[in-house]
């Protein structure tokens, strides 16, 4: 949105920069720090760093992603700004109270709650999603996709590797699976398997590097930056998802717009593995999942057409133009309201 003209900030941490950044044309401002102390007790002198931030900003519209305890405060100081408030879904538990709420501080939930039912417009990733505002919250959430850039992903060319690559790239909590993608591993001696894993939940790291121990055809490489895991996505041959609940996985995007197929085991949001015929959808089962990686790891012509496929669907659908008009059109409507 920056580099079509728009003025566009982040309220993020303090993690020891100054005041003020600018990426790439986009302003950064410092509010408070992030990890210190109990998040409970230190709740009032982090909304007033928040609050300071935000009236830095100078924004006309203030726009707030999925996490649960920020959502109320970001609301509630756009109101005292008297600017508008967007809140958007990053995962289907956004929009099911049932699922995460009750696991939250009162504080936060009572909050989310009031945000979400008065926040001048929500956005969702998919259509499960915004049945559950409109059946949790009363609210007509837009659907607006998920975008990618393609630019930093060439397309893909026809390759024959003698040991084709399956890619799995997450966080280690136990919505993700991780452990049955080593079984995958297990039973599938005769192809590599890289995991890119993001440490979340030690109890799920734990039962990882106990499980992984003598499976000589699984590389696991732990945390890796977003600019090379683009080179990861290049070179596997199919990508694998294993979790059981997912908002729109970015990593669906990256992997069609890298060209290669996708191999979920129980996500698929509105279908759009199988819409787009760009791999294969396993409704939970892994009997499944193990067949459609084998037979996708000897057919590299089939990965190649799928992949086409999927390099179309997100170039139509979910490119950094496409999805940036919708935004435009979004918010000018809004402000004109």
């Amino acid at each position: 949105m920056a580099a079509r003209g728009h003025r566009v900030l982040f309220v993020g941490g303090d993690y020891g920069q100054g005041p003020y950044q600018e990426i790439d044309g986009v302003k950064v401002v410092r509010s408070y720090q992030v990890g210190r102390g109990n998040r409970i007790l230190r709740y009032p002198g982090d909304s007033i760093s928040i609050l300071r931030a935000m009236r830095s900003a100078a924004c006309d519209i203030y726009f707030q992603r999925c996490v649960f305890h920020q959502t109320g405060r970001t609301y509630a100081f756009a109101r005292l700004l008297r600017k508008k408030f967007v809140f958007s879904a990053g995962h289907d538990t956004n929009a099911w109270p049932t699922s995460q709420l009750p696991q939250l501080h009162p504080l936060y939930a009572s909050s989310y709650r009031i945000a979400v039912r008065n926040a001048d417009l929500v956005l969702c990733q998919n259509e499960s999603q915004r049945q559950g505002f409109k059946d949790n919250y009363a609210r007509n959430a837009l659907l607006i996709p998920n975008m990618i850039d393609l630019s930093v992903f060439p397309k893909k060319t026809v390759r024959s590797p003698d040991r084709p690559t399956v890619l799995w790239v997450g966080t280690l909590c136990e919505r993700k699976q991780p452990l049955n993608y080593v079984d995958l591993a297990r039973a599938l001696p005769q192809v590599d398997f890289q995991m890119v894993a993001q440490p979340m939940t030690a109890s799920v790291e734990a039962e990882l590097q106990s499980g992984i121990k003598g499976i000589s055809n699984l590389q696991y490489l732990g945390f890796v930056p977003q600019h090379k895991i683009y080179s990861l996505f290049s070179t596997a041959s199919v990508f694998v998802n294993t979790s059981t609940t997912e908002g729109f996985p970015n990593t669906f995007l990256q992997a069609m717009a890298a060209g290669i197929p996708i191999v979920s085991l129980a996500v698929n949001p509105d279908g759009v593995v199988s819409r787009a015929n760009a791999g294969f959808a396993c409704n939970g089962d892994d009997t499944a999942l193990a067949d459609a990686v084998r037979r996708l790891t000897s057919s590299p012509f089939l990965c190649q057409k799928l992949g086409e496929n999927g390099r179309s669907f997100v170039e139509k659908w979910h490119s950094v133009g496409v999805v940036c008009e919708k935004y435009e059109e979004m918010f000018q409507e809004l402000m004109a309201k």
